[in-house]
């Protein structure tokens, strides 16, 4: 009667230290589970706001702060806007922004961001300057994240081709983590633009929405002809968690917005 005595009391304390161990793992994934919750998300969204013209060809800016009051993006890029239009949304949105206008044009890029603008520059891409770009620096959670917005000529396809190589072996040069790379492309993604981009050897580049979604995510609509043209890619370090295609009547282009 001993012996099944002392086998039942190493059965109970080895039921115990199962429980214990059980409960501590426990503890621990509900610890985890709250710290990815209280991680902050970065949301950015590009958009060709098309001069503030939709497609029922009514000019009104204040869809356009309204569309994207709506979506809370922390960082914004937009192409096709003059710089009072960029002002005026970013007062509106209470945001920083810098504006950087095509070479001899009104009209260009702008960064909009609930972050500090730490360095910004304008970029001129080939052939003779005819298109822009910004690139900024933002500290988001005491990192720098490096942010280029790009508005790429649409034709001829030879200078769309010329400029997207300019930027991956100039512009992008030096860089390898905390990219983003934003804006109208004006490439679909079976071109050649495209998979220089997706096989740039520098930065493992990652198509927020192809990534997450299975759908063809079309952005641009002229003439009943649907394309995809607006993008944003990361580096492969930064994790995507959402992104979506904000269709409206505001602009003929759709707003990108991930949220990493």
């Amino acid at each position: 009667m001993k012996w099944k005595h002392s086998l039942q009391k190493r059965q109970i304390i080895i039921l115990i230290l199962i429980i214990g161990l059980l409960t501590a793992i426990t503890s621990l994934n509900l610890i985890q589970i709250e710290y990815q919750m209280r991680r902050k998300s970065i949301k950015i969204m590009t958009w060709n706001i098309h001069n503030g013209v939709g497609i029922d060809d009514e000019y009104d800016l204040n869809r356009i702060t309204t569309i994207i009051k709506r979506n809370q993006p922390d960082i914004v890029g937009l192409q096709e806007v003059e710089e009072d239009m960029a002002e005026y949304i970013a007062d509106e949105l209470n945001m920083e922004y810098f504006f950087g206008a095509d070479f001899d044009d009104d009209e260009g890029n702008a960064i909009l961001s609930k972050y500090p603008i730490e360095d910004v520059e304008i970029l001129y891409l080939s052939p003779d300057n005819s298109r822009s770009l910004i690139r900024a620096n933002l500290i988001i959670d005491s990192e720098i994240w490096y942010l280029f917005i790009i508005h790429l000529t649409l034709r001829p396809t030879e200078d769309n081709l010329r400029q997207t190589e300019q930027i991956l072996s100039k512009v992008l040069k030096g860089y390898s983590k905390h990219v983003i790379l934003m804006g109208d492309f004006n490439f679909g993604p079976d071109s050649d633009q495209y998979e220089k981009i997706m096989n740039y050897e520098n930065i493992e580049f990652v198509d927020t929405y192809r990534y997450l979604n299975e759908d063809r995510g079309l952005t641009f609509r002229t003439n009943y002809l649907f394309r995809r043209i607006d993008y944003i890619f990361c580096s492969s370090d930064l994790k995507p968690i959402n992104s979506e295609a904000i269709y409206s009547q505001a602009s003929d282009h759709c707003a990108v917005m991930t949220t990493f």
